[in-house]
């Protein structure tokens, strides 16, 4: 991490033993002229900036007066402790870093050499209490999360050396157990040793078939697991040779990413990839335990990140529409990859990463984005853990959420038919709570172990495509009122919308509402109401349906879908309304870009398995959302 120098002839008076204990070499006998300030530098490449709460570890860093020069030098440290004059014991802390005992301020020369050192420089007076400032600016989305945005539902494809387990009492048995459901770690099934993989790699990988059943369901875009957690890469890599392409596989030397990209774009979708970067148990990174040669130090790892995801992202496959780290990237120890996303993030969205073009994760793996859903956040934006940003109405970031879900409960990779897939109902249940939600659905292909899809996942994913066609295509609207502008002021602190509904009857039908965010999520509480009359109906007239659509009237968001709605029985509405009632700036009013009511009242058959069975799959992706 940073340089680290020798002070030759320096003694220490004191051995570190906690952050309260001040180091102090011990006295000369003899006079010395004070030394030189210390020239401070790092180690070139080394920028990554400390948030207001974080820590930074720097190994072989041996001196005060060097833990100085790297907060000096360091962009956002407010101050240093050493611990430990053997190596290992610098701390960097960002300004409001709450550390065991009150870190030194970064101040002045550093000072420092064989001689001797200068006493540290006392602690500065405290600040003075900070005046009242201007509210933060409201989180607004960038080009790239917009443009995700318009993509309805995407895929996972999850394949990786687990569904590819062996008994523990086989000869090329790892010690590592296997996983690929929650709550199934089958003990008595092993992971393949890294040198046995040539006997054990995915021999028919059906890329093809897995993109056609990813767009047999209308997903838009793909996220291709390349490396999870046990680190056999699905690419060409330089970076070791635990990958596809040093097995037998088509002959040996194939890359499947390289083909995964071309089938992608063939089926008129766009390719992301799934990277593991805080879990690798080929570098015994993680706890998935170790199944390569020797462990990398952190150090290794965060070189090694950066190579892969310069191979990926900055290589030979072309644009990559989403980088989806499992689980985040650990910024605190991966500084580099901080740095490689930063420099070069700006042409994909990354999950996992708040700092440019992120998205998060939604919580939960079920498909299920609880409202209120609100896109900013506030918090540092390079945290080592981005699930530690609070959603807020007045959020600083813009961090949209994405919901994850699994065809058979709960396996992300394949097992067996033990478990049957969801039905129809329930995936299009999840759809509702997630896409209908201002979350966007990714669901899960599993490959079996060879690498092709299951004839039954493939009837699953291809109903379920039907289904949505037949509960949200054109057939199935009634109202379809598009919006320009803002919001029609009702006072100082209310807006509302009116659209027409032409006597719909309200029996069965489902209700999307999505709000302009170009300049941020601004519907904050908000109210629906209906009429039976035409025109300008008198105030009078309009009923609050609000109890009877939700239970939580906050936030819109980009979009928010009310199914299956029985309002007030089946009456013939003439008008609805929003009223928003409260926004979290007055810097602009809110918005809506459309409203649109589906009836499904006379849709029974689009759930009904018999009848999805016979339909044809959907020929194309839905990529209507402006």
């Amino acid at each position: 991490m940073a340089a680290s120098r020798s002070h030759p002839g320096l003694t220490w008076a004191t051995v570190f033993v906690s952050f309260s204990t001040v180091v102090v070499p011990a006295h000369s006998t003899e006079a010395a002229p004070p030394p030189p300030p210390l020239q401070c530098s790092t180690e070139s490449g080394w920028t990554f900036s400390l948030g207001a709460s974080k820590v930074a570890h720097l190994e072989n860093v041996t001196t005060p007066a060097d833990c100085c020069a790297a907060c000096q030098n360091h962009r956002g440290c407010g101050g240093w402790t050493l611990n430990d004059p053997g190596g290992n014991g610098c701390w960097l802390h960002g300004p409001r870093h709450n550390a065991t005992a009150e870190p030194r301020r970064c101040g002045g020369p550093c000072v420092g050499g064989s001689n001797g050192s200068s006493p540290l420089p006392p602690l500065p007076p405290p600040p003075p209490t900070p005046l009242p400032t201007a509210p933060r600016p409201l989180a607004v989305p960038s080009a790239k999360q917009l443009d995700w945005y318009r993509h309805d539902r995407g895929a996972m494809i999850t394949w990786n050396l687990y569904v590819n387990c062996i008994p523990a009492g086989d000869p090329d048995a790892s010690t590592l157990g296997c996983w690929t459901c929650r709550g199934q770690d089958k003990q008595d099934l092993r992971v393949v040793r890294a040198d046995a993989i040539s006997r054990h790699y995915p021999y028919d990988f059906n890329v093809t078939a897995q993109v056609e059943a990813a767009a047999s369901f209308g997903a838009s875009y793909i996220i291709f697991d390349v490396n999870q957690m046990l680190g056999f890469a699905l690419w060409d890599t330089a970076a070791n040779n635990f990958s596809i392409t040093h097995t037998p596989y088509r002959g040996g030397g194939y890359d499947i990413m390289a083909e995964y990209v071309v089938a992608c774009r063939a089926f008129g979708i766009k390719p992301g990839i799934f990277y593991t970067a805080n879990t690798n148990a080929y570098n015994g990174i993680g706890n998935r335990g170790v199944l390569g040669p020797r462990v990398l130090t952190p150090e290794e790892q965060d070189r090694f990140i950066v190579q892969q995801l310069t191979e990926l992202m900055l290589g030979k496959y072309g644009d990559i529409f989403e980088l989806w780290f499992d689980g985040g990237v650990n910024n605190a120890v991966y500084n580099r990859t901080a740095q490689f996303l930063l420099e070069h993030g700006g042409g994909w969205v990354t999950h996992g990463f708040p700092a440019l073009n992120g998205i998060r994760w939604c919580g939960n793996e079920n498909g299920a984005q609880h409202q209120p859903n609100w896109a900013g956040v506030n918090g540092d934006p390079l945290s080592p853990k981005y699930s530690s940003l609070k959603p807020s109405p007045t959020g600083s970031i813009y961090f949209p959420s994405a919901a994850d879900a699994v065809l058979r409960e709960h396996c992300w990779g394949w097992v067996n038919n033990s478990r049957e897939p969801t039905s129809t109902a329930g995936l299009v249940d999840k759809y509702v709570s997630s896409t209908g939600q201002g979350s966007k659905l990714v669901l899960n292909i599993a490959p079996m172990a060879a690498g092709g899809v299951n004839a039954t996942d493939v009837v699953a994913y291809r109903k379920l495509g039907v289904a949505l066609e037949c509960l949200f295509g054109p057939a199935a609207v009634v109202v379809n009122e598009t919006f320009s502008g803002p919001m029609v002021a009702v006072n100082s602190t209310a807006w509302e919308q009116v659209w027409a509904v032409d006597g719909m009857l309200t029996s069965n039908v489902t209700l999307r509402i999505r709000e302009n965010v170009t300049q941020g999520q601004l519907i904050n509480t908000w109210a629906l109401f209906a009429t039976t009359m035409g025109g300008d109906a008198v105030v009078a007239s309009w009923e609050d349906i609000t109890a009877e659509t939700t239970s939580v009237p906050v936030s819109i968001g980009y979009q928010r879908m009310f199914a299956r709605q029985q309002w007030l029985g089946a009456q013939a509405w003439a008008q609805m309304k929003l009223v928003v009632t409260t926004v979290p700036t007055a810097h602009h009013p809110p918005a809506l870009v459309d409203a649109v009511v589906y009836d499904w009242s006379t849709r029974g058959h689009c759930l009904d398995e018999g009848w999805l069975g016979t339909q044809s799959p959907i020929t194309h992706s839905r990529l209507e959302l402006r």
